[in-house]
């Protein structure tokens, strides 16, 4: 699967070059949307990836000082995560942001701060005490950044207007279904 898709990328990237310009915006849609719908027939029909119990033996199990904190540094690691996040959203609403950015681009980071802010939070819960359970709270924002960085990229590099329009739904329904 990993050499088949490798290859097409290798055979694919020199004839997007080649074709690029001659492409209309209706067939670089259609193009998308028949590769997304390709792709998620096959996450779809795979189903869901069991979770090795000893996935979560990785986690440092020491306590800070006695604290009330289980796996204290695994917890307090996340803290740059936060810091990250919120000076991406600072950034955001400034004067100057709003005037170099479009509306789209803009609301793209807006989701990819969000989701890398919450990264912090739903990391450190899962790391609080390490189970299947907890582990889609460590997954599902860093989904969400994936998404939009994913849909930034794809409007960027096909000039497709208004992409990041569906980025947050779509950000939803891609983590509830494979959750």
């Amino acid at each position: 699967m990993v050499a088949a898709l490798l290859l097409a990328i290798g055979f694919g990237v020199p004839l997007y070059n080649y074709y690029y310009q001659e492409l209309s915006q209706q067939v670089k849609l259609v193009a998308l949307a028949v590769f997304s719908l390709v792709f998620a027939a096959g996450v779809f029909l795979r189903g869901p990836w069991p979770q090795d119990l000893r996935y979560h033996d990785f986690a440092d199990k020491r306590s800070l000082y006695g604290c009330c904190v289980p796996n204290t540094f695994d917890v307090l690691s996340n803290l740059p995560f936060a810091c990250v996040g919120l000076n991406g959203l600072s950034m955001l609403f400034t004067r100057r942001a709003f005037l170099a950015l479009g509306e789209n681009e803009w609301c793209g980071w807006f989701v990819f701060s969000i989701g890398v802010f919450f990264v912090s939070l739903g990391s450190a819960f899962y790391h609080w005490r390490p189970n299947n359970q907890r582990l889609v709270w460590d997954r599902l924002p860093m989904t969400m950044g994936f998404m939009s960085i994913f849909a930034l990229v794809i409007e960027e590099r096909l000039n497709i207007e208004k992409l990041t329009d569906g980025l947050i739904p779509s950000s939803w329904v891609f983590v509830a279904c494979r959750t």
